[in-house]
Order: C-alpha cells, then structure tokens, then sequence
C-alpha cells in the first residue's frame, strides 16, 4: 500500500500529504519500501518530514508508536526546499 500512496501522491498532486505505518517501516526490514516511497514523491516535487511519534502525545488513550511521513507540493512553506 505504501508503494502504491507513492503513486496515487504523484498522480493526483496534492498540496499535502500524510503517511502514517508502524515504526519498522523506517528499520532495516521496512527500509527499501520507505526510500523507494521518499524518492517517488521526492522526485514529485514534495518535500517531506519524518518521526517516530508516541500516539499517547496526541490523545490517544496508548502508548503506541507510529512512523509519520509529512509532505508538502515545494513552494508551500511546508518544508525545507
């Protein structure tokens, strides 16, 4: 699914997206399909931010790790460019 965001985000071009998946996306075993998703939208024109954050931070009742990726269309402010 992740592969397929990259090219639903390339094709419909929004001004910003967000990715949420489980932190193991970011380590070894996950780590080909997140570089293949950040060099698609990369290559797309997003700039794009990640982190590992604890869901519990946000109002959810567990603690509970999650991988975010947020991107913005270049020119957006969003991000660094």
């Amino acid at each position: 699914l992740v592969r397929w965001f990259a090219q639903a985000i390339s094709r419909i071009r929004p001004k910003a997206f967000m990715l949420e998946n489980v932190p193991y996306i970011a380590a070894k075993r996950g780590r080909g399909i997140l570089s293949t998703f950040m060099r698609e939208v990369q290559a797309s024109g997003y700039t794009v931010q990640t982190a590992i954050v604890d869901a519990s931070n946000f109002g959810v009742a567990q603690r509970r790790h999650r991988f975010v990726a947020v991107g913005f269309a270049k020119g957006l402010g969003g991000g660094h460019s």
